[in-house]
């Protein structure tokens, strides 16, 4: 039993099964992050457009039918 305990042929398989789920967890959480931040500057960027055009457009509000 004692010989069994100081073979050390499997320390590198084991080591790498413990750390593929976190690292696969990190890029995932990687990945939902950019998607969250590109979703939030294109909204950001068209509400911004829509600012500016209704911003510009003179008389924009009055004779608007209410809704």
């Amino acid at each position: 039993m004692k010989n069994f305990f100081r073979q050390q042929t499997g320390g590198v398989t084991v080591e790498f099964v413990l750390l593929v789920p976190i690292l696969f967890m990190l890029l995932v959480m990687i990945m939902d992050f950019g998607s969250y931040l590109l979703k939030k500057q294109g909204l950001s960027s068209t509400t911004r457009g829509i600012i500016t055009v209704v911003s510009s457009t003179p008389n924009f509000a009055i004779n608007q039918p209410a809704l």
